[in-house]
């Protein structure tokens, strides 16, 4: 039933596009490129990482403390100036959107005295926009441009590695480094090297030292009350765990109904595990195209609605953060995601429940984050002794799983002292590091987000994804809430995206 529901919205969308596409071609957005009107827009609209960025920095905007900072020179800093630095030699320069990159090439340095080579960085924490443009600034600057190598979250690591932006990057190879060989060995996920893979060449130009495959977040208590066991694996199967398929899910969020619990906060708790598993991109022959996973995700986030498996609560809400701590209308059983959702929001904003969640396997595979570093034309233009220190930079970075490289130093949270355990793209490295969570009531986290996410698909990846899902997702909560009816929703949304100039 469902598949012919989302024949008949692709029928419908096909029309309305046109309808749009027609409309536009009056109004002013035809003046505009696609890319100048993209790039505007995205000054004025919330991404699902600034959302994530509002919690973070809250603290600080009620004491009315400067929450945005500039590009900052780390190299001001002596601290900073460590090593056998050889003063004639070009410096290698760090773009990155936090100062997370400081602190990994700071311990790259301790662990590496005789490097020659300094370092300078760019730091750019005033939102996801302005960084990408400070990025595509330098890197589109024959003669002024300065970046070596740059860090990309995954909502935007797209318009570097299969975007307009792909064309100023350069392989890892042209550093003379193994790839094949060394992802082989530290064991990475094929949905992260193919995330970091150029689509016009095939060529691997960004690998990941972190990869945010996710997981099923629980309440064991609930689970025991409810299904007669907290057992991880139980509850993996109970919830139709790796089965590529809701079926089972359905059936357990009836029983959590029974017993007065929610299956899920809100409708957009689910859609990343079927917007992962898209069959199509968003962008087909240059005109909108909602993929079959996408357009069921409509039926599903109505029936949530409906049939009151839900709160009704939308992302990054307080109703929704109040939902992990237990607090909303009803107990919520489960969220899903990687594990820096645990560690920066469930164990924050739950933290009243410290030791009653566990995790265990999704329904569906999917991903959520990750950061990928990626070199510059510039870079591989280097000198060859300048070229050859890039290399070892940059496989320290994403290739080593020694206990000295920088994943492992990661996962034991030996870069950021958060007290958080966190996942990285080496699952040789996982396999060897103690991930026991007290939060999680003592469960080792590698358990399950060793293999989380492996089967997550990014063939389709379209550099605009991030913004047209975030779109997206409020459009069908406007549709499964009854404020708009479907047809009223896919003519809004289509407007929305072409009038972005994200098609």
């Amino acid at each position: 039933m469902s598949k012919l529901k989302g024949l008949n919205r692709q029928s419908l969308l096909k029309v309305l596009s046109i309808i749009v596409i027609c409309s536009l071609s009056l109004t002013a957005f035809a003046s505009c490129s696609g890319r100048q009107t993209a790039r505007s827009t995205r000054k004025h609209r919330r991404s699902d990482r600034e959302e994530e960025e509002t919690k973070k920095t809250k603290e600080t905007e009620d004491t009315g403390e400067t929450t945005e900072t500039e590009l900052t020179d780390w190299t001001e800093d002596p601290t900073y100036m460590t090593g056998a630095i050889v003063p004639d030699k070009e410096p290698i320069v760090i773009y990155s959107y936090n100062d997370e990159a400081v602190r990994i090439i700071e311990d790259f340095k301790m662990l590496h005295p005789d490097f020659e080579y300094d370092f300078e960085y760019e730091i750019v924490t005033s939102g996801y926009v302005d960084y990408v443009n400070a990025v595509e600034g330098s890197l589109r600057s024959a003669n002024s441009g300065d970046v070596d190598i740059f860090f990309a979250e995954s909502a935007y690591v797209a318009y570097f590695t299969k975007g307009d932006d792909s064309y100023y990057v350069a392989p890892y190879t042209d550093f003379g480094i193994d790839v094949e060989a060394g992802v082989f060995e530290a064991k990475i996920a094929p949905f992260s090297v193919d995330m970091g893979t150029r689509d016009y060449d095939g060529k691997v130009v960004g690998l990941s030292y972190q990869t945010c495959g996710g997981c099923m977040i629980y309440r064991a208590d609930i689970a025991k009350e409810v299904f007669g066991t907290d057992d991880p694996s139980e509850i993996s199967e109970i919830m139709g765990g790796g089965t590529g398929s809701f079926d089972k899910m359905w059936k357990a969020a009836e029983e959590l109904k029974k017993n007065g619990y929610a299956l899920v906060s809100g409708p957009a708790d689910i859609y990343r595990m079927l917007d992962c598993q898209s069959s199509s991109s968003w962008n087909v022959d240059g005109g909108l195209n909602i993929s079959a996973e996408r357009s069921i995700y409509m039926d599903y986030a109505k029936m949530l609605i409906d049939k009151d498996y839900c709160n009704g609560t939308a992302e990054w809400t307080g109703e929704w953060y109040a939902d992990m701590g237990g607090n909303g209308p009803r107990e919520v059983f489960c969220f899903f995601g990687p594990s820096w959702f645990i560690s920066f929001f469930i164990a924050d904003w739950g933290s009243n429940l410290s030791g009653q969640y566990r995790i265990g396997q999704a329904p569906m595979d999917f991903y959520w984050g990750g950061t990928w570093v990626i070199p510059s034309l510039k870079a591989s233009a280097s000198d060859p002794e300048r070229k050859a220190a890039i290399a070892e930079v940059l496989e320290w970075i994403t290739l080593d799983s020694s206990d000295t490289g920088l994943q492992y130093r990661y996962a034991n949270d030996l870069i950021n002292y958060s007290g958080a355990k966190s996942t990285v793209a080496s699952m040789e490295v996982m396999a060897k590091t103690d991930g026991s969570s007290a939060f999680l009531g003592g469960q080792n986290i590698y358990d399950y987000y060793l293999s989380a996410g492996k089967s997550a698909k990014v063939e389709n990846i379209y550099q605009y994804d991030d913004e047209i899902g975030s779109l997206y997702k409020q459009s069908v909560y406007e549709y499964a809430t009854g404020e708009k009816d479907l047809t009223t929703m896919l003519n809004d949304f289509s407007l929305q995206v072409y009038g972005s100039g994200y098609i």
